[in-house]
């Protein structure tokens, strides 16, 4: 998916120096680049990312899928969703490969992903009102299921419900804390939570936690567009967290002033 950068660039702050996010480049008895007029060693360098902060970030990865309810498949079902996959793209054919999925889902009710292939076909032929439907029966239907939750938590996030997201993930943003009775978590399932958590703190101006998941990503996950975005969407979310803090803290100054 596509991440899309949440401000435009305003026309009247290309003369104002941002300092760079991760403070690279800058000595500890440089000034510190937040404007504070104290040396770096003694503001900000504290804020300087540690390499091996992002560690408890990264789960046991797996690279074979670790769902147990695919096996239930028998194998003739088996084969078949793997042609129908291997055949058809996303969204592709889908009045041939909506029956098949549907068919599979009446007979696997249980098994995830089933819905949410149906969903996938949904959205890339921009039927929303059905994604909306299949979203709020299978969040309630497989509750504890990571697709459907990050889902329901992507939902959210585009309606800027940004509290229901701490609510429904209770405050714990890690696959480990969510799952601790999996021993190991899927690649893909990495992948895709942490680019959701990354837009989400990064969204409400917590750039340094949303830079500690980009770091944890960057160790498994390799696909270069998708590290671009995330690194642009981090940047851009950055740059205006500073200039509402300049501009505060220029009003703060005006008015003390008067």
């Amino acid at each position: 998916n596509e991440v899309k950068a949440p401000y435009e660039d305003d026309a009247d702050d290309d003369d104002i120096k941002i300092p760079p996010r991760n403070f690279s480049g800058i000595g500890r008895n440089d000034p510190c680049p937040c404007g504070s007029n104290k040396k770096f060693k003694k503001c900000c360098e504290t804020k300087r990312s540690d390499p091996k902060l992002f560690l408890p970030y990264i789960p046991p990865i797996s690279f074979e899928p670790t769902s147990d309810s695919i096996d239930d498949l028998g194998q003739e079902d088996s084969e078949m969703i793997l042609q129908v996959l291997d055949e058809n793209a996303p969204g592709e054919n889908s009045d041939v490969v909506l029956p098949i999925l549907f068919k599979l889902k009446e007979k696997y009710p249980h098994i995830p992903i089933f819905y949410h292939l149906i969903d996938d076909n949904y959205i890339c032929n921009s039927k929303t009102k059905e994604s909306l439907e299949l979203l709020s029966i299978c969040f309630k239907k497989f509750p504890d299921n990571i697709l459907w939750k990050l889902k329901y938590a992507d939902y959210l996030l585009r309606r800027g419900e940004y509290d229901k997201i701490e609510k429904l993930f209770q405050g714990k943003f890690t696959l480990q804390e969510l799952y601790p009775e999996k021993a190991s978590f899927y690649i893909e399932d990495f992948e895709n939570f942490s680019r959701f958590v990354i837009i989400y703190f990064a969204k409400i101006g917590q750039i340094e936690k949303a830079d500690l998941y980009f770091s944890a990503m960057k160790e498994f996950v390799s696909k270069k567009d998708l590290i671009e975005d995330l690194d642009g969407f981090i940047e851009t979310c950055y740059q205006r967290q500073y200039l509402k803090k300049q501009s505060l803290m220029e009003k703060e100054t005006v008015q003390s002033t008067l």
